[in-house]
């Protein structure tokens, strides 16, 4: 497949047109290759354009890892923008994982990237509270809010929403700070108070 026209034919057919409802601004020629926030390098796609683009890319500049990083945040549905609106397989999930380990494992994060996970509230909360004291009976709040949340030696599966089994994972945490989904959902998830959590379903490991 020639990958650059297939990319090419692409954008020229979202530049000759008007899209309504939910779009997606992308980069013709990828910032991290030299491309410019001006219009001429600017095109509204669809959210799966947007993602099959990034595809694209990585294949025709296969060594560029921040390429890489950009397509593995759009699998797992940490872009900037909260909307997520399309959904990938497993199998075609475990090719992505498994071809952005390769490219990656060898070569430092770009700046702002964090295996996917995102800064929370909690985080936050956590930097502005540095250095201040506790106020009193807080360690016995905090530890029953944790009451029941997985602990780290409790094996749990991965499955998309149709059953089909993702990964198996040694904790929530493990998933958490690879995936960027918090534990408490995915816990909650585990125990039946919730269907999904981050868009997968979760269960114990028998």
């Amino acid at each position: 497949m020639n990958y650059q026209n297939v990319y090419n034919l692409i954008v020229k057919k979202a530049k000759n047109r008007v899209l309504e409802g939910y779009t997606e601004t992308h980069h013709i020629i990828p910032k991290c290759l030299g491309g410019e926030d001006t219009e001429d390098n600017l095109v509204k796609l669809t959210a799966k354009e947007h993602f099959m683009c990034h595809k694209l890319l990585c294949e025709i500049y296969p060594e560029e890892t921040k390429l890489w990083y950009a397509l593995w945040l759009m699998a797992i549905g940490k872009q900037k923008t909260k909307i997520h609106p399309y959904k990938i397989g497993s199998r075609e999930y475990e090719t992505l994982r498994l071809r952005f380990i390769d490219k990656v494992k060898d070569t430092p994060k770009p700046e702002g990237f964090n295996q996917g996970r995102e800064i929370t509230w909690g985080t936050k909360i956590g930097k502005a509270l540095k250095g201040k004291s506790k106020p009193k009976g807080f360690g016995e709040k905090v530890s029953k809010s944790n009451k029941g949340i997985i602990r780290n030696n409790k094996k749990i599966c991965q499955y998309d929403l149709e059953g089909n089994l993702i990964q198996e994972w040694e904790s929530g945490r493990e998933a958490w700070r690879q995936l960027g989904i918090h534990y408490g959902s995915i816990s909650s998830c585990c125990k039946g108070k919730t269907k999904t959590a981050g868009g997968y379903i979760w269960r114990f490991k028998d």
